[in-house]
């Protein structure tokens, strides 16, 4: 038979253990430095493609307005430029406007919208700069896959930085590229009076929420 002083000792050691489980839980659940999943949603995406013949300049926008995908991300803060990692847009080329019809007609053929329709871009990697100055004014590097018209390239864009206006956080940068790279050749119109250049500058702007 179990004395009352075995079993009352017992007792104690099982609720304290029980006590403190409860303890860390909540102390877990309550700490600030805790990673936790937050719930991020894709608001807006939009990307510019300029560019430049002999003759003129010219530039094509989209923005993306069917939006509305949820991103788990496990990260620190909404602000913290980990948000962005593994984040994959798909821009339809049919839906770039150009300055002028004729030109969105010809920019569309320039990127082979029937066979290939999407512009796909996956942020790979992304981190601020090195220096405190570049930190405090939001300058960061991203590492980003690029596929158009059936190429896809890894390049790097050093011209971009992220902010946080109220619960927003604002991804933004600028980049070249050209479009022999992505076995693209350059048009040329009208019997060679007017030619394109080979450079081509994309500006885009993410924002999360």
């Amino acid at each position: 038979m179990i004395s009352s002083d075995r079993y009352n000792k017992d007792f104690l050691t099982r609720n304290s253990i029980v006590y403190a489980f409860l303890l860390g839980l909540f102390l877990f659940a309550n700490n600030p430095f805790t990673l936790a999943q937050n719930a991020v949603v894709l608001k807006a995406a939009e990307l510019k493609i300029a560019g430049k013949t002999n003759v003129s300049d010219f530039s094509c926008n989209l923005r993306n307005v069917h939006l509305n995908d949820t991103l788990s991300q496990v990260t620190a803060a909404i602000n913290s430029p980990e948000v962005f990692n593994g984040l994959q847009l798909i821009f339809n080329v049919s839906e770039f406007t150009c300055d002028l019809p004729l030109m969105t007609k010809d920019f569309q053929d320039l990127l082979q919208s029937k066979e290939h329709p999407h512009i796909l871009l996956t942020i790979t990697d992304i981190h601020y700069n090195q220096s405190t100055s570049d930190q405090s004014r939001g300058n960061i590097t991203t590492s980003v896959q690029l596929r158009i018209a059936d190429k896809t390239r890894m390049e790097k864009i050093d011209r971009a930085s992220i902010h946080t206006i109220r619960n927003k956080t604002i991804l933004s940068g600028t980049h070249a590229i050209r479009m022999t790279a992505f076995d693209i050749q350059p048009p040329i119109k009208f019997f060679g009076t007017v030619r394109t250049q080979d450079l081509l500058e994309i500006q885009f702007n993410i924002q999360l929420e």
